[in-house]
């Protein structure tokens, strides 16, 4: 007669006795590895924490920011737009005039820069540059 094959779980109970190790008193270095650990685990709390914040503060920053810049995009446009109905409006009353002389004269500056010198070209060299 064959004797049944011994599966994984049947183990002899001499061997579990054996594996397991005799209760003893934690060493020194695996109280100071416990406490290591505790230590390591409570900065991680306190970066995570920490982060949490600053990922929220930069949440409203940039929420801020954006309202503002939207409101100054709006204040500008909205300058433009008057600063553009009133060039218009001059530029119509301009075209109704009877006089298109006043027309050009408005359409040129006729102020003379500060930086900018004025030469006669009669003082000039002549050396082909003119």
């Amino acid at each position: 007669m064959e004797t049944p094959a011994p599966t994984l779980d049947s183990q002899p109970p001499a061997m579990e006795t054996t594996l397991q190790p005799p209760p003893a008193e934690e060493s020194a270095m695996a109280t100071w590895n416990a406490t290591w650990m505790a230590s390591l685990e409570s900065r991680r709390q306190a970066e995570n924490e920490a982060k949490a914040k600053a990922i929220e503060q930069a949440e409203k920053d940039l929420t801020q920011f954006t309202a503002e810049r939207e409101a100054l995009r709006e204040a500008k446009m909205a300058k433009n737009r008057s600063e553009e109905q009133v060039k218009l409006e001059a530029l119509e009353a301009d075209l109704e005039s009877a006089n298109s002389w006043s027309r050009i004269v408005k359409l040129i500056d006729l102020q003379q820069d500060e930086n900018v010198e004025v030469r006669n070209g009669m003082d000039m060299e002549w050396n082909g540059m003119v």
